[in-house]
């Protein structure tokens, strides 16, 4: 029985490793070559895994392209949540929504045009899960804004998280359509002041 469940331990880490040397790779390889010129043969040999253990995590080279988008979530940790807990709501939401735009801006590229392609086509379901942990802590931050008064009390947290959702997909959807040219990161902290005013308390604006 032992014996089974340490195969079973090894086999899962075996399985998460193949997992993120996917992700890295069909990463690395958007940036080289372009989304088009990229194929899973090519993830595959690249990352070395096998074409059926690619199959086994991904039914397609799109949903990769969805969890490397997604790869955000583990970002944010107990220890980063703490952090913005220590930090005034405005702040805080900032702190979020800035580390989603510097894992686009580091790590993602333009292969976040493919992830908006793929989205327009109606495969990405789960990206306005309201139990995914980014949008759970933007929620929990926005409800902080509310109690201290940062944000109008008329508004809900959920409203205040999806407005700002929309923000930032604004933000990235610009960026991309111009090539990545500017600064993603440094456009961002000047446009979010100007977001904030539509939703700061009159004594605040």
């Amino acid at each position: 029985m032992e014996e089974m469940v340490k195969w079973q331990e090894e086999l899962t880490n075996v399985q998460k490793k193949q997992k993120k040397r996917l992700l890295e790779t069909v990463i690395e390889l958007v940036k080289e070559k372009g989304y088009a010129n990229v194929s899973v043969r090519d993830i595959c040999r690249t990352a070395e895994v096998s074409s059926g253990s690619f199959y086994h995590h991904y039914p397609s080279k799109e949903a990769l392209v969805l969890d490397a988008y997604y790869h955000i979530d583990q970002y944010v940790t107990k220890e980063f949540i703490e952090k913005c807990e220590k930090q005034p709501p405005r702040d805080s939401i900032r702190s979020l929504l800035g580390l989603y735009l510097k894992l686009i801006d580091e790590e993602i590229g333009l292969l976040v045009k493919e992830y908006y392609r793929v989205m327009l086509e109606g495969m990405n379901i789960s990206a306005l899960d309201p139990h995914r942990p980014y949008y759970q802590a933007l929620c929990a931050q926005a409800e902080r804004g509310i109690q201290d008064g940062s944000f109008r009390g008329e508004c809900e947290a959920k409203e205040i998280a999806e407005y700002f959702m929309r923000f930032l997909r604004s933000e990235i959807f610009d960026w991309a359509i111009h090539g990545g040219e500017y600064n993603l990161v440094a456009q961002f902290v000047k446009d979010y002041e100007w977001a904030l005013r539509g939703i700061a308390a009159s004594e605040e604006r």
